[in-house]
């Protein structure tokens, strides 16, 4: 015997969706999905899972929870701040890092660059003495020209006492008739010693 329906369950089956679902309930075979949705009209008071009608104790936060819980918020919010200025600063610090990089490259490259130009360019020999020596302060540079420089110098100056000394001998061997004296001593002189024994040049 069909049990017959109430005026709400009749209600409730005007909608299209309610009556396809009743529809499918009432179908046979066993081939087809159904999911009983319940009385909407009147809903279970006993079903603990029941969003309408929840216990009136549980539907207000008590006193402890609402602590713990704003605790919690608190915390969250000021774990976002600390991660949000620890981002920023990590990221001013490597903006900060490639920045010196940077001006350390461009330090670099400028130190090359004049580097370069006093070396090869042509600018460079524009300001170049002819010759490896300072005549403002009277040195030799320190290069390899310079040492050439100084011992070819050295050796014109040995020569120069080595010939004083050959023509000394040979006419009154220092001695200074005039005078009675000796005026020059007979002594060889010492010769310079040799910077590099490839660039020296032979002697004289």
């Amino acid at each position: 015997m069909i049990k017959p329906r109430t005026r709400a369950e009749r209600n409730a089956l005007r909608d299209r969706e309610s009556l396809e679902k009743e529809r499918l309930r009432n179908r046979t075979g066993g081939f087809h999905r159904y999911e009983d949705p319940g009385n909407l009209i009147q809903p279970i008071k006993d079903d603990p899972k029941n969003p309408t009608l929840p216990n009136p104790i549980d539907r207000f936060v008590r006193t402890a929870e609402v602590a713990e819980l704003e605790r919690e918020d608190r915390k969250r919010e000021q774990g976002k701040r600390d991660q949000f200025h620890e981002n920023r600063r990590m990221s001013r610090e490597s903006r900060e890092e490639q920045r010196w990089r940077r001006m350390e490259e461009r330090e670099e490259c400028d130190k090359q660059r004049v580097q370069n130009l006093q070396m090869y360019s042509q600018k460079a020999f524009k300001n170049r003495s002819g010759a490896p020596f300072d005549i403002v302060t009277l040195r030799y540079d320190q290069s390899e020209e310079g040492r050439r420089l100084q011992h070819a110098d050295l050796m014109a100056q040995y020569r120069e006492k080595v010939r004083a000394t050959n023509l000394a001998y040979r006419n009154h061997a220092g001695f200074n008739p005039i005078l009675g004296e000796q005026t020059f001593l007979m002594a060889m002189p010492e010769k310079p010693p040799v910077p590099d024994a490839d660039t020296s040049k032979p002697d004289a």
